[in-house]
């Protein structure tokens, strides 16, 4: 994703069709990087096709009755894949470019993918990752899967401050409004919409697991700590849910558990079907 096809996303100007051209961006770019690191874990893009698949149903109208919010989710939507697509798009660039073992030493050598020390991590992360995409064994396919996890949280920590001020100007008044407004926040998925004011559910594709198995015993530090840093712990998704969408840390409270639910879930590799 160049600047040029950002602009044409600008340049659309109905926000409907323009919600659509962003979720099929987001697949495009999520399936190429699957593609480099195994096609087993969905990554943040993946999840990215159907976080504004879901805005898009605010967006049209379809889960508030009045116009409350929409333009401002809107904006959120062009703003974050304008701000994020181009580092995953140069991110794939520097796979194709470079010697697959040398991946990582060229992403730390990219500003665009090292603006923050998020973003840093969450690139070595997936650069990581493409070593292992060819791996079979179970200790490697864990190591994997819970790398890509770790990059998925750490580029949703960017991205939800990121767009921090847009989720205020969506729900514009706080407190109990805020409350009363996250009641409305809907994630969709492969299972249907997920109410964010429940604890993250049992994945139907896993028949009643909670965790795909290489995410049950999480054995990367630096992912436990994430996890435990907003608030959750390893091993349930008790008190996941978000009281208020307006708060960052209940937020990403939420989005941790949902990612490691459904990250090994194979329908999120479909394209969000349109309406």
């Amino acid at each position: 994703m160049n600047s040029n096809l950002a602009q044409r996303l600008i340049d659309i100007p109905d926000p409907v069709q323009r919600n659509y051209a962003i979720t099929a961006q987001y697949h495009s770019l999520g399936v190429d990087l699957a593609d480099r690191l195994g096609k087993r874990d969905a990554n943040w893009l993946i999840f990215g096709a159907w976080a504004s698949h879901s805005a898009g149903k605010f967006i049209r109208g379809d889960l508030v009755p009045v116009s409350w919010g929409q333009s401002a989710v809107a904006q959120g939507n062009l703003a974050i894949i304008c701000d994020i697509g181009p580092r995953f798009a140069r991110f794939l660039e520097l796979s194709d470019e470079v010697p697959t073992a040398d991946v990582g030493g060229a992403v730390a050598q990219e500003q665009l993918l090292t603006e923050s020390p998020a973003l840093a991590e969450a690139f070595a992360c997936y650069a990581d990752a493409i070593l292992l995409a060819s791996a079979s064994d179970d200790a490697a396919l864990r190591r994997r899967a819970q790398l890509i996890l770790r990059a998925n949280i750490l580029i949703a920590h960017h991205e939800q401050d990121f767009a921090d001020p847009l989720v205020d100007a969506a729900i514009p008044l706080g407190g109990v409004a805020g409350i009363l407004g996250t009641r409305f926040v809907k994630i969709t998925t492969p299972d249907g919409d997920l109410d964010v004011c429940r604890d993250v559910p049992r994945p139907g594709y896993l028949n009643g697991g909670q965790w795909p198995a290489p995410l049950d015993d999480l054995s990367d530090d630096r992912l436990v700590a994430l996890v435990r840093g907003y608030g959750q712990t390893p091993n349930t998704t008790r008190y996941s849910n978000a009281t208020s969408w307006e708060s960052l840390h209940e937020r990403m409270g939420y989005i941790t558990c949902f990612f490691r639910a459904y990250q090994q879930d194979p329908a999120l590799f479909q394209l969000p079907a349109e309406g």
